[in-house]
């Protein structure tokens, strides 16, 4: 699942990321603070495909090689309106289905 993320992530598709949550699965984003902007707490499968909708719609998100660590853990470079920062997510919570329940990206 981890390499689906990156993969929606850094093709810019909102569909894709969405797609791996589970209908209530929630992705917290801390990254965004890193440029002065806000914590992005997205909860449900619509609520993560219209944010990355818009941030991927005005460029104001960049993912740029992605690593991944393990089956739930992986890096990345985010541009995060404004200058590339070095991101780590982490699958925290997966349902019976094998959807994301909740994910975490932080500062790495």
């Amino acid at each position: 699942m981890i390499q689906r993320v990156m993969d929606a992530l850094v093709k810019q598709n909102e569909k894709a990321l969405s797609a791996c949550f589970a209908p209530d699965g929630q992705l917290l984003d801390y990254c965004p603070c890193v440029n002065g902007g806000s914590v992005y707490a997205i909860y449900g499968r619509e609520g993560i495909e219209l944010l990355y909708r818009g941030l991927f719609a005005l460029d104001r998100l960049r993912v740029a090689e992605p690593d991944i660590k393990s089956d739930t853990e992986g890096t990345f470079f985010g541009a995060y309106d404004g200058p590339y920062v070095f991101a780590h997510l982490t699958i925290k919570e997966i349902d019976d289905g094998g959807f994301i329940k909740k994910a975490v990206i932080s500062p790495g």
